[in-house]
């Protein structure tokens, strides 16, 4: 290619992590280093994904292939009327978790609920509430029936930048890492890794991030509102 040109090549690859760089010396340097050497390197992940669309057309997200069961409207379970979605390795992870019984060794799965501010209001906080004290509200209760109790909490940026408050949970039944962030003006994302006691791996934690990276709120405050209504 000729200076200022582009060009795209396709690779069918593997899910996996990948090192990209360039190892051609660079012949207007004196010591004529590599591209690598003077920082063309990159580490990409390919993901095996599926993208979920909301029926209800509120939001988008990527998930792992290998969460093969999907449960719309999950957050009503809970008595919740926000628009979410569960996607799990197995229905029997999404049935154990919601019954607060021991989800089986290896089992995971990810849950994404979407908040209005109002929800909040309504729950007492000020307008002017912090990020932590929103999310804190979703932290487990003395006495849950999973045994669950707060880990670790930080604050962490997306991958654009936007801040989330990161909570870690260890309970008896299950483990909990989530995030929680303002994915629209006056809507917020609880997104929650979910696995078996201790079964929490790195590889969930990257598909994890992968999937609350991807979140596209597609709908409006006013429609989530209507839901809470109809409730």
């Amino acid at each position: 290619m000729s200076a200022g040109e582009r060009a795209w090549v396709q690779f069918d690859l593997a899910p996996g992590t990948y090192l990209v760089s360039c190892f051609i010396p660079d012949v207007n340097s004196d010591e004529h280093a590599s591209h690598a050497a003077l920082g063309m390197i990159q580490v990409v992940t390919v993901t095996d994904a599926v993208t979920y669309t909301d029926p209800a057309g509120m939001f988008t997200l990527d998930y792992p292939a290998a969460l093969a069961a999907v449960r719309p409207d999950f957050a009503r379970t809970f008595g919740f009327p926000f628009p979410s979605v569960a996607l799990a390795d197995s229905d029997a992870t999404i049935d154990l978790s919601v019954a607060a019984q021991p989800v089986p060794e290896g089992g995971w799965g990810i849950a994404t609920m979407f908040i209005p501010a109002a929800f909040f209001a309504q729950m007492g906080l000020p307008a002017d509430a912090s990020l932590s004290d929103l999310a804190m509200v979703f932290a487990p209760q003395p006495d849950n029936a999973e045994g669950a109790e707060v880990v670790s909490v930080s604050e962490i940026a997306l991958s654009d930048g936007t801040p989330a408050f990161q909570r870690v949970n260890a309970g008896v039944t299950e483990d909990n890492f989530t995030l929680f962030y303002e994915v629209a003006d006056g809507v917020y994302v609880l997104a929650a890794l979910l696995s078996s006691p201790g079964g929490r791996t790195d590889t969930m934690v990257e598909a994890f991030m992968m999937s609350v990276n991807s979140i596209a709120f597609t709908g409006t405050v006013e429609d989530i509102m209507a839901g809470m209504g109809a409730s």
